[in-house]
Parts: structure tokens; sequence; C-alpha cells
């Protein structure tokens, strides 16, 4: 059975109704999808490389899929973490930082961020939905986004990442004062 997701109004309330994933939405209705954004320590990102057969073949990207019928966005992008590269998160571990409405896509995308170091080297990817992991810095990530090898749906980041950053540094600032 195909996964089945909660449909949401044009003001992100439930209607009580259910979709299955690959069926056409009606007007007005949507459902919410993640993109599960992990920084470490040294400020860097970790970023997903689509597999040659998928959709933006070869093309990075943080890990995104969409919330199950029940689902919080924080515990949906936990279960995608999990199923994609085998990374064990808790609810603690993440927030919602920002999201917008796609009438494109009948959704809404929530931006979820983790604040934890992994050890890429033990991420298997041998059965993942992903072709290849890596960290990259704010500037890494600017120039690939300019040079078209990250998804430009994701150009949104570029804003958030900076404020990330900046937020940290305040934070280190005042703690060494």
């Amino acid at each position: 059975m195909n996964e089945v997701w909660d449909v949401y109004d044009s003001q992100k309330r439930k209607t009580g109704k259910l979709h299955e994933k690959g069926t056409p939405f009606k007007e007005g209705e949507y459902h919410i999808a993640i993109h599960a954004w992990i920084l470490n320590d040294k400020n860097e990102v970790l970023l997903t490389q689509r597999r040659p057969d998928d959709t933006f073949s070869g093309q990075w990207e943080p890990t995104s899929g969409s919330i199950l019928a029940g689902e919080t966005s924080i515990q949906g992008a936990i279960r995608e973490l999990k199923e994609e590269l085998g990374i064990e998160m808790n609810e603690n571990d993440g927030r919602v930082i920002g999201g917008e409405r796609r009438d494109q896509y009948h959704d809404f995308y929530d931006v979820c961020l983790f604040e934890k170091n992994i050890d890429i080297d033990g991420i298997d990817i041998g059965n993942s939905e992903v072709a290849a992991v890596k960290w990259v810095n704010n500037e890494q990530f600017e120039k690939m986004l300019d040079d078209g090898e990250i998804i430009q749906t994701l150009r949104y980041f570029k804003s958030l990442y900076k404020k990330i950053i900046e937020k940290r540094n305040k934070q280190i600032e005042k703690e060494e004062r």
C-alpha cells in the first residue's frame, strides 16, 4: 500500500480527509512535506545526493519527504532520516524553523533543523534512496547552489543558513564574556 497523508486546506488546517500518495489532489488540498537539515558543530549541513534513476538525478538536497497521516513534521523528519540514512534522532534534537505553501506541489513544506554531529562514514547507503552524503559549509553550499548542483527549490535555505550561523556565533560570544 502507498503512503497515506493527512489532507490540509490552504490555511494548513487538517480537513479530516486522507490522501494516498500517487493520486491527484483536488484543488485546495495540500499535504505536508519536510526538509530535514542537519547542522553539526562546525556549522556544516549534511546533504544527500539523488540517485541517477531519480528525478533531479545527481543533485544534492537535505533528507526530505512527506509526513504520514498522524505524524508531526518533526516525527516525519525523524522517520525519513532513519529510513534514508539510518540516522537516529529524537524529537528534542529538532525543531521547525520555517516553511511555506507551494500550490504547484499541493504541499506545505516545513523546514526542520536538527543540530547534531553525525559520523557519515557510518552511514550505509547501499539500499538507500540516496547515492552519496557529505557535509558542506556555508561557502560550499552557496557555490553548489550557484553552480546548479543543489536542487534550486532549496534556494530559500541560503538566508536561513546565514541566520543560523549568526545566531550561533552570537551565542558563543555571549558565553565567552
